[in-house]
């Protein structure tokens, strides 16, 4: 399953030039090798060009990325170099030589029957003594007039822990995209050839910042005009879709009461899982639509002071045949007194069943715990289960929209991807937050904590 990261990488075209800025080895090979794999599954000439990393690193990391990296170098579409084959071939650097050298790789890999030419280099190169070094940043402009309309692309890797600030700054003056982390940028800080190589006037330079502030700004405008039709679509077609659904629900109930005369054992067993199914797609629904109205800054919370200890307790009533029907076993630890915080109980439970839910999905045996704890500002609700657990890098996505972890090693777990997006949003609302701690294979424990009362400002 390729990363969100790997997905913008794929998106990179012939003509775009590049920087990776990356402060650990995980981050710079994360980039750098999807960036050469991609480039040989579209029959490019690749070339990585290596200087912070040994040429056995770059092997092993374009291995574990899935390129036969034998076959793919004995069929002459992968070349793993270094420096002197490539920036600094006479000993010396020359911005225009190497950028020349660039455009003749790219005509020799057309004629040789590929589609492009496709480069990468590690660029602390730059920070040895040999002559004209010092010239990266002319290079680096130069380039944007090169790629741009041409059959090549590059990313230029940049270790922030070696370069200057300085560098850096020049570095990001240079790429109209950036890799930062894990994701491709387009890059605000961007200035055209004549602007970095001083060939443009202080009128000039003003104007071409002004145009990039409204450029930035348009694509913001047209982001939040976007996101706002997508909820108001969203919206409009739960609304569409429940009230069908609350149909079939009622004629479904009507024929399991026999009203209208006895069903025989087959059509009664019939009749239920259409209640089952109709009833859970309209909780993926009312998912969608509670989604869509956090969303857009319209869901309303009805405050009043709530007894969570007996809330949890009701709310384990609910979840017990759940839980009971994998078959799990279930405990529940509340304080035998009332915890009373202003809060809104419809939306703790909302929060609740979603957790539990999740527990029960991804626990095949073992137990589920629910147990509520107060404290002096507030009170923790935690959900535990001795499930599959959650991956570290997952960890951190778990909690965005429409993103589904796996149930098992080839399935994933259904549903819209929305419930954990809707409960900690919901959360906030009441002025709290889910947090998770887990261990893979050993299970997981999501903690909702609420404060005695919402704070004024917070939504």
């Amino acid at each position: 399953m390729s990363t969100e990261l790997e997905s913008q990488i794929a998106d990179l075209r012939q003509g775009d030039h590049v920087c990776l800025i990356y402060e650990t080895a995980r981050e710079q090979l994360a980039a750098s090798a999807p960036f050469i794999r991609d480039g040989l599954d579209r029959n490019e000439y690749c070339i990585y060009i290596t200087d912070d990393r040994t040429s056995g690193e770059v092997m092993d990391a374009l291995a574990a990325a899935g390129i036969d990296t034998g076959a793919e170098i004995g069929r002459g579409a992968l070349m793993v170099g270094t420096k002197r084959k490539a920036y600094l071939r006479d000993g010396t650097f020359e911005p225009e030589g190497m950028v020349e050298f660039l455009r003749e790789l790219a005509e020799a890999a057309l004629a040789r029957g590929f589609s492009g030419l496709r480069i990468t280099g590690e660029m602390t190169w730059a920070l040895g003594a040999e002559t004209g070094c010092d010239r990266i940043v002319e290079y680096e402009a130069l380039l944007n007039q090169y790629f741009p309309g041409s059959h090549a692309l590059a990313i230029c890797q940049y270790n922030r822990e070696r370069f200057s600030a300085d560098v850096i700054y020049d570095v990001l003056r240079t790429h109209p995209k950036a890799i930062l982390g894990e994701a491709v940028c387009p890059n605000l800080y961007y200035e055209p050839p004549e602007l970095v190589l001083g060939g443009s006037s202080m009128p000039h330079k003003v104007e071409w910042m002004v145009s990039q502030l409204k450029r930035a700004r348009a694509s913001e405008q047209a982001l939040q005009e976007a996101s706002q039709e997508k909820s108001n679509f969203m919206a409009t077609m739960s609304h569409e879709l429940r009230t069908p659904l609350n149909a079939i629900i009622g004629y479904a109930d009507l024929l399991d009461a026999e009203l209208a005369g006895p069903l025989a054992p087959g059509q009664k067993d019939q009749v239920e899982r259409i209640d089952a199914n109709a009833r859970h797609l309209l909780e993926l629904i009312e998912g969608i639509l509670t989604f869509s109205r956090t969303e857009a800054g319209q869901e309303e919370v009805d405050l009043r002071p709530v007894d969570v200890a007996a809330l949890v307790r009701e709310t384990a009533a609910l979840f017990e045949p759940l839980a009971a029907a994998k078959p799990l076993r279930f405990s529940v630890a509340a304080p035998a007194g009332p915890v009373e915080v202003v809060t809104d109980a419809g939306r703790v439970r909302q929060v609740l069943l979603n957790l539990l839910t999740n527990a029960v999905k991804f626990t095949d045996q073992g137990e589920i715990e629910l147990a509520a704890e107060a404290a002096e500002d507030g009170v923790a609700i935690r959900v535990r289960d001795t499930g599959i657990g959650i991956a570290d890098e997952e960890r951190e996505r778990i909690f965005q929209p429409f993103r589904q972890l796996r149930a098992g090693t080839t399935r994933q777990a259904g549903g819209t991807g929305l419930g954990l997006t809707v409960s900690q949003r919901l959360a906030r609302l009441l002025g709290g937050e889910i947090t998770v701690q887990s261990v893979p294979g050993a299970g997981s424990t999501f903690s909702l904590w609420l404060p005695k009362r919402r704070s004024d400002g917070v939504m």
